[in-house]
C-alpha cells in the first residue's frame, strides 16, 4: 500500500488516494513483478487510488488464493487528518459497515474543522474510538448524531 498525496514531488500526480500493489515473488524481475490493483475496474492510472469518499473505488478486497494461503481481507481507506490517511485492513463481510461509519467520521470532521465547537470534537474522538474497537455500526451512531 501507497499513500499517493500530491505533495512535493508529486504535486503532478493525477489522483490521490491508497494505492494498493501486488508483488508476486516468483517472477523475475522486470516481468510483472509489481502489479497495480487499479479501483473501481478503470484501466488507466488517472484513476487508480481507493479513497473513502468514492463509491466504487472505497474497498479493494482479494479472497486470491495461492499455493500456501487463501487471502479473504478488505483494504478501506479512512479519513484524512491533515496529510495523513488511516487504512483499516479487514474482512469483506465487515467493509460495508466500516465504510459507512469511515464516511460519517470524514463528514463530522469536514463540518467540526468549521467551528470550534467542542462538543463535535468529543463527538470525533468518541466516534473514532468505537471504530478503533471495531465497533463500527456504534461509530457511525455517535458520529450521525454530529450532522
Amino acid at each position: 500500500m501507497e499513500n499517493r498525496q500530491p505533495i512535493g514531488f508529486d504535486r503532478i500526480l493525477p489522483d490521490s488516494g491508497i494505492l494498493i500493489l501486488k508483488v508476486n515473488p516468483k517472477v523475475n524481475e522486470g516481468d510483472g513483478t509489481v502489479e497495480v490493483k487499479i479501483a473501481g475496474g478503470s484501466r488507466n492510472f488517472t484513476n487508480a487510488t481507493y479513497k473513502l469518499e468514492m463509491n466504487n473505488r472505497n474497498v479493494f478486497i482479494d479472497k486470491s488464493s495461492g499455493l500456501f494461503h487463501k487471502s479473504n481481507i478488505a483494504i478501506i481507506p479512512l479519513w484524512k487528518e491533515k496529510d495523513k490517511l488511516g487504512v483499516l485492513i479487514t474482512t469483506p463481510d465487515r467493509s460495508e459497515a466500516a465504510i459507512k461509519a469511515g464516511r460519517a467520521i470524514q463528514a463530522l470532521m469536514d463540518q467540526s474543522s468549521e467551528t470550534s465547537d467542542n462538543g463535535q470534537k468529543t463527538l470525533i474522538l468518541d466516534a473514532i474510538a468505537a471504530f478503533k474497537s471495531k465497533d463500527f455500526e456504534k461509530s457511525y451512531a455517535i458520529a450521525a448524531r454530529g450532522r
